[in-house]
């Protein structure tokens, strides 16, 4: 009888778990290095507040996308939407959607 009340309440538990994260290096096969969109190199990384350490986190949510309030890129706390802007580009670097 105790399993069954753990597991209920380990699945429920599950179900409001929520996740974030900001992609602030990445290295491709060709040897290029990137980040994600909005990332601020500033924002500080040894803390667990909202702010000011995940300021620059994108919030993708396909409500706000449906209502026009975030682009399809998300938006971050301190930046707002994350735009694709083509001096932002890498020179010889091409975007497939």
């Amino acid at each position: 009888m105790q399993t069954k009340i753990l597991l209920a309440l380990c699945l429920v538990a599950i179900s409001q778990v929520n996740a974030h994260g900001a992609i602030t290096a990445v290295q491709g096969s060709n040897g290029m290095t990137g980040e994600a969109f909005g990332v601020d190199q500033s924002t500080p990384r040894d803390g667990t507040k909202r702010n000011p350490f995940q300021t620059d986190s994108s919030i993708i949510r396909d409500r706000e996308i449906a209502s026009g309030k975030s682009s399809a890129c998300g938006r971050t706390l301190a930046g707002g939407n994350n735009e694709i802007r083509t001096a932002d580009l890498m020179p010889r670097l091409r975007i497939f959607l």
